[in-house]
């Protein structure tokens, strides 16, 4: 959510001139970041019961897009 100040403080188009961090180093960061969020939902879901795969899939759909841009084939 954006704060009411938000287009002060970003511009109204600010999500239109965001550009996301090609640096390897920072996607490797942000790859095991979210496996890590991954395995913990699935342990949730798996174990306790408590979650649905409609939250877990979405999240690894984006990793495997950020494996493809690490590993090019």
């Amino acid at each position: 959510m954006i704060p009411k100040n938000g287009n002060d403080l970003f511009g109204a188009d600010f999500d239109k001139k965001y550009k996301p961090s090609r640096d390897p180093e920072y996607l490797q960061f942000l790859r095991n970041r979210m496996q890590d969020r991954i395995t913990y939902l699935s342990n949730k879901r798996d174990l306790d019961r408590d979650m649905e795969s409609s939250f877990i899939d979405p999240l690894v759909a984006a990793r495997l897009v950020i494996d493809r841009i690490l590993n090019p084939i």
